[in-house]
């Protein structure tokens, strides 16, 4: 009968672990995850060129724009999630000090723990960007990380955790990092109609959302791919709040994108440049030359 419940003891638990879910914002996976997507995208296109599809000649104008507007979107992305990080390591450099004397770690453990740190932060930089759109992320069960409210438990001894805000309400200062998203969202949407043409105001603004609209979908891929566990009980979840960021993304990127698409037709006069013109035929009678336009 000992033996018995040894063995049934042993089986629960196996289950117990079986049910364990790696997380998914494990850097390598992560990387091989990027990889695959990379190489995939690569590797179409040039089947694509070499089977002479003519992917580039067959789309229009605007789609090849695209590729262009959401990479300057994910540039200002990255580059408000950094700000907001550098931020966030100086306000609370006491506490990550604090962290790393009680660790008393030697020169080789410090070197892996930074080795660590650099290694998780992509996802770090995707929960920042979270932040900065409103939704937050959550750091274990019951927690939350937004600008309107923090609510956290007890954290593991990781210095980096230290730069978390303490709990409670939102400030003006934390209120104010929701401007990022509509930046990011203009930069998007600048990049997508400079240079366009003639193109109608509404033309404009439908391409600007759509850059800033994809922008978003990009940005929340990123976000489930960052989400994952530390653990079996408490540290579960870890990572963007999905379902408010799969609406105020989009809000935000798109509201963004058609501004800056808007304050972008203004500034440039609201004049489309000159169509361009158009040749001319000479006809000739009885000695006596005739310069006729085309179109007339």
């Amino acid at each position: 009968m000992a033996d018995g419940r040894t063995r049934h003891g042993r089986l629960r638990t196996g289950r117990r672990a079986g049910r364990h879910r790696v997380g998914l914002g494990c850097p390598v996976e992560l990387g091989l995850r990027g990889t695959a997507v990379l190489a995939a995208l690569g590797g179409l296109w040039a089947i694509s060129r070499t089977v002479g599809l003519g992917l580039a000649a067959r789309l229009p104008r605007w789609a090849l724009r695209l590729p262009r507007s959401l990479g300057a979107g994910l540039a200002a992305l990255a580059a408000t999630s950094a700000a907001l990080f550098v931020v966030a390591l100086v306000v609370g450099s006491d506490r990550i000090a604090m962290v790393q004397s009680s660790l008393r770690l030697d020169l080789v453990g410090q070197a892996m723990l930074l080795v660590l740190t650099l290694a998780y932060l992509p996802n770090l930089l995707t929960w920042a960007a979270s932040y900065t759109l409103g939704a937050g992320f959550t750091f274990g069960s019951g927690t939350i990380v937004s600008p309107g409210i923090v609510q956290l438990g007890l954290l593991p001894a990781i210095p980096v955790l230290g730069a978390l805000p303490p709990n409670g309400p939102g400030n003006p200062w934390s209120y104010a990092w929701l401007a990022c998203g509509v930046l990011v969202g203009a930069v998007a949407g600048v990049a997508q109609v400079r240079g366009l043409g003639r193109t109608s105001l509404i033309g404009r603004l439908g391409q600007a959302a759509l850059a800033g609209l994809i922008t978003a979908a990009v940005l929340l891929v990123l976000a489930v791919v960052s989400r994952g566990d530390l653990g079996s009980v408490r540290l579960v979840g870890l990572g963007p709040d999905l379902v408010d960021l799969s609406w105020l993304a989009p809000a935000a990127l798109v509201v963004g994108a058609t501004l800056g698409a808007l304050v972008h037709w203004f500034v440039g006069g609201r004049v489309e440049p000159p169509a361009p013109e158009e040749a001319e035929t000479v006809v000739v009678t009885a000695g006596e030359q005739v310069t006729v336009p085309l179109g007339r």
